[in-house]
């Protein structure tokens, strides 16, 4: 059987590739075991909903309890991946600004302390459109859209606010710092996910060893409506900030 996890920064496609890694037969995918929200944790290892707000229907019910905020995450995973199942591949998604503080932080070390995980891991070059992707999502509560009218609030973001977020969207975990030389990793790109998910997907399959089969088309759309110079109230102010900067590379809209 194959381990698995699905990991990245917030707002770089991750969701997506849940919607249709589900549906897979062969696989069994968890959510966001280790939010910071218990509410999400609950309905995420109850595979209640994955994340996105949706209700699974027609899957059978693989539930497990949800992880405790406190005591360590090793027993859990070791529950989790060492399950009696039938299926090919066992995972489950997680974000890496998840589980950074307390007890549950050592799942960090798990995955670096077990190379059989297979990470299947998100990136968005474009720190500037996750960040407003964030922020968006922040100020409308709107997380995900699967179609259908979406406010496009202008907004303002404060230096140090900007800076403070650049730097949780720049800072990966200590111990996946080191993966690429020790677990076998698929590094998907934002903008591949959005332009050509069916690759994606039998990218995804072939890397867990599974049937290619029919692929789930993505549920979500994308949200952003405006470029992040127009939605940023006050872009010019921030590109002005940071020029000579190494976070100048992503003022060029």
């Amino acid at each position: 059987m194959t381990k698995f996890i699905l990991a990245g920064f917030p707002r770089t496609g991750t969701t997506v590739l849940a919607g249709s890694i589900i549906a897979h037969p062969e696989l069994l995918f968890y959510g966001e075991l280790f939010s910071n929200t218990a509410q999400v944790r609950h309905t995420e290892a109850m595979r209640i909903t994955m994340g996105a707000g949706w209700k699974l229907e027609s899957v059978l019910d693989w539930g497990i309890p949800p992880c405790s905020y406190t005591g360590s995450t090793h027993g859990y995973l070791d529950e989790l991946y060492n399950c009696e199942v039938s299926f090919k591949a066992v995972g489950f998604k997680i974000m890496f600004d998840q589980a950074m503080d307390g007890p549950n932080s050592d799942v960090w070390n798990y995955i670096g302390d077990h190379p059989e995980i297979k990470i299947i891991r998100t990136k968005r070059d474009s720190r500037l459109e996750v960040i407003c992707s964030y922020v968006r999502a922040h100020i409308t509560r709107r997380w995900h859209t699967t179609g259908g009218p979406m406010p496009n609030p202008r907004f303002v973001i404060p230096p140090h606010e900007f800076l403070a977020l650049l730097k949780k969207m720049e800072t990966v975990p200590m111990p996946i710092q080191k993966v690429d030389s020790t677990h076998q990793v698929l590094e998907l790109d934002y903008g591949r996910i959005s332009e050509d998910f069916q690759a994606c997907m039998s990218d995804i399959y072939l890397f867990l060893d599974l049937k290619s089969g029919e692929v789930t088309p993505p549920r979500l759309k994308k949200i952003a409506r405006m470029k992040p110079n127009e939605e940023l109230a006050n872009y010019e102010e921030l590109k002005q900030h940071f020029q000579n900067t190494k976070y100048s590379k992503y003022f060029t809209f």
